[in-house]
């Protein structure tokens, strides 16, 4: 047997060639212009302001730089930030 959920989930989902961002395992990003930036598979908000803010994903920080940004909605599965998006940054430090 498997010895938890996480590797079987991953063993089906590479054994029927899904792709890792509908499998939920990578982050999907989805920017229209500057102004609104969807973020779906994510785990957590770690910093919230008008000008960062930084989301934890299974493969590391998302670290969003703008100006007036804010959370237009959030669920456990996606977020939708606005404002004046300037910068995206990827960087290490995931869920693990």
């Amino acid at each position: 047997m498997f010895p938890n959920k996480k590797k079987l989930r991953r063993r089906i989902a590479d054994g029927m060639a899904i792709p890792g961002e509908l499998s939920g395992a990578l982050p999907l990003l989805t920017m229209t212009g500057q102004e609104e930036l969807v973020i779906e598979n994510y785990k957590s908000i770690l910093e919230y302001t008008d000008s960062i803010l930084l989301i934890r994903t299974k493969q590391g920080l998302i670290k969003v730089e703008g100006s007036c940004l804010y959370l237009s909605y959030y669920t456990k599965a996606e977020l939708k930030v606005k404002g004046r998006i300037a910068a995206i940054q990827f960087l290490k430090g995931g869920a693990g």
